[in-house]
């Protein structure tokens, strides 16, 4: 592969990476604005369908940003402009996307339970 095709790759796959952030964004947008709307009118069935489906989009969301963040780091080693100042740099950063999306991914399925389950005082 050429400098230009590695170069053309690279940007592909840092392009999904992007349309694959925004479309969780959207995925974990839609199930909040759900939870708060609707969540406490919704049956058992429908909160634990909705819920599952919003936990295995999140989780395959995380697996394939972990294989573009692997891809990305792979094609850079080939690449003699990027400088590289740490092998482990690029994978901090993808760990710590992984680590705040779990952390809404949690935030948001504890909103539902909040909104299905509302404190009396």
């Amino acid at each position: 592969m050429t400098e230009y095709e590695s170069w053309e790759v690279l940007n592909g796959i840092v392009a999904n990476l992007m349309q694959q952030q925004a479309l969780f964004v959207g995925a974990f947008t839609a199930y909040v604005v759900a939870a708060h709307l609707v969540g406490r009118t919704l049956t058992t069935f429908q909160v634990s369908f909705i819920s599952a489906v919003f936990i295995l989009l999140s989780v395959l969301g995380i697996r394939s940003q972990l294989w573009f963040m692997s891809n990305i780091d792979l094609i850079s080693r080939g690449l003699d402009e990027i400088e590289r100042t740490d092998d482990m740099g690029g994978w901090y950063i993808a760990w710590g996307f992984v680590l705040v999306r779990c952390f809404l991914i949690l935030g948001a399925l504890f909103y539902m339970w909040q909104i299905r389950h509302p404190k009396t005082e």
